[in-house]
């Protein structure tokens, strides 16, 4: 119980610094997106390649798009998760205590025995668990990305200032 408190902290934790970068990535793309739309009457060749490149006809807006998007639908499946996981886990202890209070009979004690059996709960435990290290791992990978893409985005939002400074769009 106590390693599965922790790993939800963690997930908390990292939960929060995720949607911290990804607050700031959307900031970024919001910022590309409006500097590429002021180059469109810029007429000079590097710019042009930086428009093709990165901007809203390119490639790498649709996947900002995509990713957006899957981003999304991912912390609304992760938050419906952890509350399912959380009810469960609550509605089981509740069981458990109120079975507890009726275990006077003989029929009651096997079945308090039954509910109480601590294989069924480890086992759960053990998944629970296994699934937050999973989550843990994968806010984790994602969290690395998002450091690494807002980097990128940062690089080419110099590169677009820089160039423009020198062309005098």
């Amino acid at each position: 119980m106590k390693e599965i408190e922790a790993l939800e902290k963690q997930v908390n934790e990292l939960n929060t610094q995720y949607n911290e970068q990804f607050s700031v990535w959307w900031k970024l793309k919001d910022e590309l997106t409006g500097k590429l739309g002021e180059t469109s009457s810029c007429k000079c060749k590097k710019v042009l390649f930086l428009q093709r490149s990165r901007g809203p006809s390119g490639g790498m807006y649709d996947n900002v798009q995509k990713v957006g998007e899957c981003e999304t639908k991912v912390i609304k499946t992760s938050g419906e998760i952890a509350k399912a996981q959380k009810t469960g886990r609550d509605a089981t202890v509740n069981a458990i205590e109120g079975r507890e209070g009726l275990g006077k009979s003989m029929a009651d004690q096997q079945h308090l025995h039954k509910l109480m059996s601590q294989k069924p709960q480890v086992d759960a435990l053990s998944e629970t668990k296994g699934h937050l290290e999973h989550i843990v791992k994968d806010r984790q990978q994602k969290l690395a990305k998002y450091k690494t893409t807002n980097a990128d985005i940062r690089k080419h939002l110099k590169e677009l200032d820089d160039t423009l400074e020198k062309c005098g769009c």
